[in-house]
């Protein structure tokens, strides 16, 4: 097949989703090897080719030719379409909800999840509700075939849009290799980042949904009897309504006289592995995800994992987790990472739990299942 994939994502992954980047970087680092080799890949970038794109002679990578502004709204209705035609693709892959308005040829488009229809209160109208229910709407509509990453996003989907199951199909994200345990040795980076001994650590885009605010509020509570802890926090806020996360944390660590939580914006991605190894919990209460793919990641470094057990993270996560019913009630959350930390019976078998839960997800699965999925339709 020749199959033709929107990978503009990858040019700038910080900007238009860490989350997206991470997917297309899975499933090509798969395509590039034997899996991919019956197949050729026009990969198509709005404005540069990254550098550390795989190497493949099945990958044939351009910037989409244009004639006008750099708008990403002419990039996908305009630009794009039109040269997917010059090309004559069998099969034009969109990894994030949008499908081209004025594309007729055959395309799979992914939807990560709808939490912007079923939890509409999380974003701002103009902003993003009202594109994202339009260009979403347009791509159910039309694609030929839709992915999503896991069962409970598919039956979302499935409920709220009316759409055939035999439409859709719920394949589960990978596990980098990287991912693993390392010799203590090797993982001794906390130091880089103000971290005095242990600590708690959570990476991503901070959502009201993910209780990052309620877990800071927690954290005190059992820090006079835990002191060698900290809670280290990276990701933007895009709290809505606003929670005012750095202002809070200031907050916390005047009263406690000391940098009981740190905060960075960003992590870069080769130190990801090393703090997952040597973080003493990973906290990820969150009440709403698509799959939830960082726990899964933390899990595969051997570091035990906070969660909860509602919507996808019941498939990711499981039972291998020290899990919060209510992340929204401090008490209890407070209580959950008290137990987290001190009782070391349960520690060990969920830290077993969990590297066994993760070795299920992989990116070879992955990019062989999507493949079935595009050579059906053609």
């Amino acid at each position: 097949m020749k199959i033709g994939i929107d990978a503009h994502n990858l040019e700038h992954p910080g900007k238009t989703g860490p989350g997206v980047a991470r997917y297309l970087e899975g499933l090509l680092s798969q395509w590039a090897g034997d899996i991919g080799k019956q197949h050729e890949f026009l990969l198509y970038f709005k404005d540069e080719i990254p550098k550390d794109l795989p190497k493949a002679s099945q990958f044939k990578p351009l910037i989409v030719d244009r004639k006008g502004p750099r708008s990403t709204a002419l990039y996908y209705n305009v630009w794009l379409p039109s040269r997917a035609y010059r090309d004559k693709l069998d099969l034009l892959f969109l990894p994030l909800y949008m499908q081209p308005i004025s594309y007729l040829g055959k395309t799979a488009v992914t939807i990560h999840d709808i939490s912007y229809r079923v939890h509409p209160e999380w974003f701002p109208m103009l902003r993003y509700q009202v594109p994202l229910r339009a260009l979403t709407y347009w791509a159910i509509t039309r694609a030929d075939v839709l992915l999503t990453v896991s069962e409970y996003s598919k039956s979302e989907i499935v409920s709220y849009y009316g759409v055939d199951q035999k439409k859709i199909h719920a394949i589960h994200l990978g596990v980098d290799q990287k991912f693993k345990q390392l010799p203590t040795a090797r993982a001794l980076i906390a130091k880089k980042y103000g971290i005095n001994k242990h600590f708690l650590f959570y990476i991503g885009t901070i959502f009201n949904r993910r209780h990052v605010f309620e877990t800071i509020k927690a954290f005190p509570r059992i820090a006079d009897d835990l002191p060698q802890y900290q809670l280290l926090i990276s990701g933007r806020d895009h709290t809505n309504p606003a929670q005012h996360i750095d202002e809070l944390i200031r907050t916390v660590n005047d009263i406690s006289g000391r940098e009981l939580v740190l905060r960075r914006d960003f992590i870069p991605e080769e130190d990801l592995v090393p703090l997952f190894n040597e973080a003493s919990l990973y906290v990820w209460p969150s009440t709403y995800e698509g799959f939830g793919l960082s726990p899964v990641e933390a899990m595969a470094c051997g570091c035990p994992v906070l969660s909860t057990n509602h919507t996808a993270l019941k498939e990711t996560v499981g039972d291998c987790g020290f899990l919060v019913k209510q992340p929204d009630d401090v008490a209890e959350l407070a209580n959950v990472l008290r137990t987290a930390l001190i009782d070391e019976r349960k520690r060990t078998t969920l830290i077993k739990k969990g590297l066994q839960q993760a070795s299920t997800f992989s990116w070879e699965r992955t990019a062989h299942e999507t493949l079935q999925v595009f050579e059906s339709i053609h």
